[in-house]
């Protein structure tokens, strides 16, 4: 069994950032939903969208900080998950954009910032996603697998993100 020394530079990064993220994001859902109480401008399944939205994120951040950092495999489990999690969200908010905005006048130059912004997310979520497969931080989580045992779990995993996005959907249809 091969030694990691050392914990990958991108895992010293992408864990207290996870952390840091997820953290934020449910103070920020606390104090919003402190704050928002009597607003009626907003569809109450739009808010519940949300809001089931901000606890998986930050669930899955702060769980995949805590995690990569301990060094544990569900740690790295979780992470790809937030990953995988973001780029559904963000493709989903590309399909998405014409819907909310188009009945708006919203400059095209606006609107090929928010274009430009999503995909910037997507690229970058890919590739963090791409480097939780590099060699040296599968073996610091002991995935010493083969990388088709490795991939057929990312697989599962898409599988049943994408299974539950839309039975919530569904749900709050």
């Amino acid at each position: 069994m091969d030694q990691v020394l050392g914990r990958p530079l991108g895992v010293k990064i992408l864990s207290p950032l996870h952390i840091m993220t997820g953290v934020l994001l449910l103070f920020i859902l606390v104090i919003s939903q402190l704050m928002g109480k009597g607003d009626k401008t907003i569809p109450v399944g739009f808010t519940t969208q949300v809001t089931i939205s901000v606890i998986v994120i930050g669930i899955l951040s702060v769980g995949s900080g805590i995690g990569m950092w301990l060094r544990a495999r569900w740690g790295w489990k979780l992470g790809t998950a937030y990953h995988i999690y973001a780029i559904c969200r963000y493709v989903n908010a590309l399909t998405l954009y014409p819907q909310l905005l188009g009945g708006q006048n919203i400059p095209q130059q606006t609107m090929a910032m928010l274009y430009a912004k999503v995909l910037s997310r997507i690229l970058i979520s890919s590739l963090i996603l791409g480097y939780f497969f590099k060699q040296n931080v599968l073996s610091y989580f002991g995935l010493h697998e083969s990388k088709q045992k490795v991939i057929e779990f990312l697989f599962w995993e898409i599988c049943s993100i994408v299974g539950l996005s839309f039975l919530v959907s569904l749900f709050l249809q």
